[in-house]
């Protein structure tokens, strides 16, 4: 039969076009879905043959990891070294086996440098001929392959932020698994309306290939205006090493580490009180720090029920350590959420308001702060604590609580605060939706100690200034708002009204904007 030459140009024709790009995104869907679809059946034909063979003793004669071209071999080796162990082979079954391989592949998970699909082969080598008998008392040897693909080792980044009455460029250069032991480098630039410049490098790396144990470094330069509240500029350079780690079991998370840093209070105001120009100049802390975080919330951003404590000690100047700033500084924060109606499989009848409370949330948070010097010289400006704007006490301005001289912010060496707030779901949006209404009652007091307190701090007439008949009721707030809980940050706008002002406190009635990860 003779081709039609008409039709066989127009296939050429059709072969010289430029695809469809909605085609081809079909076509890649269609591929993703296969590919999908294999691995869901090969990892359920796994789990079958598991099931089916159980108890059969095995041994696992090696492991190896495919696909980890930038990874260390001694690395690895390490993570699976517990699976190896002969203590664990005497009494291996193929199901204890699959087991620790699980677990193993999960520590490779924690380290993040690979993709989390980790799919997992067995194989079994020739065997010589054996009688039955001997076959069913040998171990059957067992060649592990997992699948892996590792992530992207560079990424560059760049975006802007705003929040906290800043907004702010950045530029982010993001290193992973550069030296082949699950390091990260990353290299940071940004700058700002009151954040001059800030640049940051650090680096950390997991030890003895654990991922809850980890050795970090960090060194950062930053030049911030303070002008807004207390009339000068305020540049940090300084560095600081540690270790952290992560506690079996419970996750409590650790971290001690080093920190020695050169500050300097510049750039002062023509009309800058006597305060702020005392403290002008530069003065180097050199100090130790630790810390404790415990986290048993469901969503750290916007938390349905559990509960929060973390906590830090700073000791600087003693134990030899040098600096011209000698104190100790600790500080605390706790946070409860539940909701409103506990959790209970409810009947179909249940009311529309009793689900719509049990997806509403009640969240009281309690942060406190105590510094301390330990010589006759007062505390330093960038030591002391500063409380309020919308990421700690709202409805007042930014460093707007405790001590002032005239128009600038002291900041203070002991604060309480506290903030109850109740999280509505909002109708026709539904509970699913990380967007909430929100009414806060909050309150705080921040305090200095006394200048002519040098013996040690007076308990009573401490607890007398704070809760006494002649403290008067703390700074308080109370508004109304929404709440959105980002993938990265937590996001409010709020309606507020203060309550009391203590005499020389900066409060702000109306609108305001706060984002930041730990809100109060």
């Amino acid at each position: 039969m003779a081709s039609n030459p008409l039709a066989d140009d127009d296939v050429f024709e059709r072969l010289k076009r430029p695809a469809d790009p909605e085609i081809l995104k079909e076509r890649e869907k269609a591929v993703k879905e296969r590919v999908r679809a294999q691995y869901e059946k090969y990892q359920k034909r796994l789990a079958e043959l598991v099931q089916d063979n159980s108890t059969l003793p095995v041994h696992i004669r090696s492991i190896h990891v495919d696909g980890a071209k930038n990874t260390r071999r001694g690395f690895l080796k390490k993570v699976f070294e517990p699976v190896l162990s002969k203590e664990k082979q005497e009494g291996y079954t193929l199901e204890t086996a699959m087991r620790e391989l699980q677990k193993a592949t999960g520590r490779l998970h924690q380290f993040e440098i690979f993709h989390p699909n980790i799919s997992i082969s067995l194989d079994t080598p020739p065997q010589p001929l054996l009688s039955a008998n001997e076959a069913l008392k040998l171990p059957t040897p067992l060649d592990v392959i997992l699948l892996v693909k590792e992530r992207p080792r560079l990424t560059l980044k760049s975006g802007t932020d705003f929040g906290n009455t800043e907004g702010t460029g950045y530029v982010t250069l993001f290193t992973r698994n550069l030296l082949g032991g699950a390091d990260i480098l990353s290299l940071s630039a940004s700058t700002g309306t009151r954040t001059r410049s800030a640049y940051d490098a650090y680096f950390h790396a997991p030890l003895f290939s654990n991922p809850d144990l980890c050795a970090f470094a960090a060194a950062y330069a930053t030049s911030r205006s303070n002008h807004d509240f207390a009339s000068h500029e305020q540049v940090d350079k300084g560095g600081r090493v540690g270790l952290s780690w992560v506690t079996p079991g419970n996750r409590d998370r650790h971290e001690l580490c080093y920190e020695g840093v050169c500050r300097a209070i510049t750039e002062l105001s023509s009309d800058a009180s006597e305060s702020i120009r005392s403290d002008a100049g530069k003065s180097f802390k050199s100090a130790i720090r630790y810390s404790f975080t415990r986290d048993w919330r469901d969503n750290p951003l916007l938390p349905s029920r559990g509960y929060l404590f973390k906590t830090s000690l700073e000791l600087a100047g003693k134990l030899n350590l040098g600096g011209g700033v000698h104190h100790v500084k600790t500080e605390s924060e706790f946070q409860f959420s539940t909701p409103l109606i506990p959790h209970t499989p409810t009947p179909p009848s249940s009311s529309k308001l009793r689900t719509y409370l049990h997806h509403s949330t009640l969240t009281t948070t309690l942060r406190t702060g105590l510094l301390y010097p330990l010589t006759a010289e007062p505390t330093r400006f960038p030591d002391r604590f500063r409380l309020g704007g919308p990421t700690s006490l709202r409805s007042f301005r930014e460093s707007g609580l405790g001590p002032h001289d005239g128009r600038d912010a002291l900041g203070g060496d002991l604060y309480l605060a506290t903030c109850t707030s109740l999280l509505l779901p909002i109708p026709h949006v539904g509970p699913d939706k990380p967007i909430r209404f929100q009414m806060y009652l909050n309150g705080g007091r921040l305090l200095a100690w006394d200048r002519g307190m040098r013996g040690g701090v007076d308990i009573p007439e401490v607890l007398r200034r704070v809760f006494g008949n002649a403290a008067g009721w703390p700074s308080t707030s109370a508004g109304v708002g929404f709440v959105y809980a980002h993938s990265v940050a937590r996001v409010e706008v709020n309606f507020g009204v203060p309550l009391v002002i203590r005499e020389g406190e900066r409060a702000r009635k109306g609108f305001q904007f706060g984002l930041g990860i730990s809100l109060m």
